[in-house]
């Protein structure tokens, strides 16, 4: 309990004695007609609970309403019984502040509706135990300016289709409005829910007014709301979990001031099911984890969460195209599956995760490309042509578990970089989800889809480099053989020409400065055609030797 509340106890229980002998009952005060509420007058503190019961003798309000009057402490509970004789139920304390029982609102008639209630506390602060309202009750409305309530705050079972609660400023127990089938309008003024906000089983329930919650303590619930197509959550920022599951068709929800998710020592996940839409602009921070599944969301984009200490699972998401996490650092897990039309993830600031197991039927493109350390498994599988040859390189060493990309170990024609994020948001000239934008290459090659890790369907780079080094210093030493041997025919004779012979039998070329390349080259010059002395390669024959090269010339 808070210090005001403790406060406002002390001052309860003191006024209480003060007022003992003329405003205090041991079994409370029951007002069933009219001229009961007289036995309040003048009383500022009353010790014992009062109870309005208009449905004891209908007849015999012309209006069913009742003051309370100067009542500014009720030591005890108030308790509301609305007839369904009358219209409209009014029952009003407007110097009431601190009720240190419960505030219950009940109809306990099965087969009538009482058609309006209005509770005017205007004054009130506090409420120590329970605020409930239950029962055949069609319009309710509290009048309040800044009520804390120390328990719980429920309205279940009625028959209310407009629901407003003013002035309920914090509700330190859990918040419930739960199986009102006719409800079709909600409005709290609630900030802060000290326990959990369940939103349920209210199956005409279409418009959610919750403009000034800040935080939800515990698990924030919205579940079976079958006409719910909207939820606006516009100053939240806070809350344990979230269960957004089994409501409207294809609904949106917009929480776009959310900043963390999860206690220090929460596991469990939030999750969302059955979505359309969904806004995070703001969301920094999960302790637990992140569910999507069978949602219609095309694209998901967490553009600010940085930290994700659970795991994050999207899940038969058909229509989902892109998963957009370009801020994300560290996370516990990812496990991603049966979402076919999933074709590029984006986490590119990603340096830590647990377990990675990623599945796509239609997965093209995925970037890692900061990632640093996964603790558990790395398991990628795309289609035939997503490059697994950057993932093999780089990511392969710093898998503790196993390693496997399925996928093409083709090297790509040019060397893969980060997506632009720009380019990932989309624009009018530009598809964030096509093949150029996507990948950052063409999509020409591909491998097969059961490659084996660690192994390569062509030659790697390093190898391609080799190769042209070696085959560019043998045409340059060809060349250089070439101008020597031309240098020395032209000082001989064309009598001392020697015939053509096989390479078994050609001179070693004895030259002044002969080159050890590790390789033998053998230079056979011929002419092009009888009346042409001028040579022409006709040969080149690579072997192995201590070195050196050879060259044969025609006669």
């Amino acid at each position: 309990m808070k210090a005001s509340a403790w406060r406002a106890t002390a001052l309860a229980w003191g006024l209480g004695i003060a007022y003992a002998q003329d405003c205090a009952s041991s079994t409370g005060y029951v007002i069933a007609s009219p001229g009961d509420v007289d036995a309040l007058a003048g009383c500022v503190t009353v010790n014992g609970s009062i109870s309005v019961r208009f449905t004891d003798n209908p007849g015999r309000w012309s209006q069913a309403t009742v003051d309370l009057g100067d009542v500014e402490t009720l030591i005890g509970s108030l308790v509301i019984y609305p007839a369904h004789q009358h219209d409209k139920t009014t029952v009003t304390a407007s110097s009431l502040e601190v009720i240190t029982g419960e505030v219950t609102v009940q109809s306990s008639d099965l087969r009538n509706t009482v058609d309006e209630v209005e509770v005017s506390l205007p004054a009130l602060t506090n409420v120590q135990d329970s605020f409930a309202i239950t029962g055949g009750i069609a319009r309710l409305v509290v009048d309040a300016s800044a009520v804390q309530a120390e328990k719980l705050f429920r309205v279940w079972d009625t028959k209310i289709e407009e629901l407003l609660v003013a002035g309920v400023d914090a509700v330190e127990g859990d918040l419930a409005i739960d199986n009102n089938g006719d409800l079709r309008s909600l409005e709290l003024d609630v900030a802060t829910a000290g326990g959990a906000l369940h939103i349920q089983q209210n199956s005409r329930l279409t418009a959610v007014s919750l403009d000034n919650l800040r935080r939800v303590e515990g698990d924030l619930t919205v579940y079976q709301n079958g006409a719910l197509e909207e939820l606006a959550l516009p100053a939240l920022e806070f809350a344990d979990t979230i269960s957004f599951t089994s409501n409207g068709p294809d609904p949106s929800i917009s929480l776009p001031k959310l900043a963390s998710l999860g206690a220090f020592n929460t596991t469990a996940a939030s999750t969302f099911e059955d979505v359309g839409e969904v806004d995070f602009a703001s969301l920094e921070r999960v302790q637990g984890g992140l569910s999507f599944k069978s949602t219609s969301l095309s694209r998901l984009t967490l553009p600010s969460l940085g930290r994700l200490n659970g795991s994050i699972t999207l899940e038969d998401n058909a229509g989902l195209t892109a998963l957009v996490l370009p801020s994300l650092e560290q996370i516990g897990d990812i496990f991603i599956s049966s979402n076919d039309g999933l074709q590029n993830i984006y986490a590119n600031e990603l340096t830590q995760a647990g377990t990675v197991s990623i599945r796509g039927r239609g997965l093209a493109n995925v970037e890692f490309f900061k990632l640093e350390e996964v603790t558990g498994d790395f398991r990628v599988t795309g289609i035939d042509s997503m490059d697994c040859t950057w993932f093999d390189e780089h990511v392969r060493p710093v898998v503790r578990g196993i390693f496997l990309c399925t996928g093409s170990y083709e090297e790509p024609a040019e060397e893969r970089r980060p997506t632009p994020m720009d380019e990932v948001g989309g624009s009018d000239d530009a598809d964030p989800n096509s093949d150029e934008t996507a990948t950052g290459r063409p999509e020409n090659g591909s491998g097969p889809a059961d490659a084996p890790t660690g192994s390569s369907g062509g030659l790697s780079t390093g190898a391609q480099a080799g190769i042209g080094v070696g085959v560019g210093l043998v045409v340059l030493l060809a060349l250089a053989a070439l101008f020597v041997y031309l240098r020395r025919r032209r000082t001989r004779p064309a009598k001392d020409a020697l015939p053509i012979e096989d390479s078994s039998s050609a001179e070693v070329f004895d030259g002044r400065h002969p080159v050890k390349m590790g390789t033998e080259t053998t230079i056979r010059a011929v002419p092009a055609e009888k009346d042409d002395s001028t040579p022409r390669l006709s040969l080149l024959n690579f072997g192995l030797s201590a070195g050196g090269y050879k060259i044969e010339r025609p006669e």
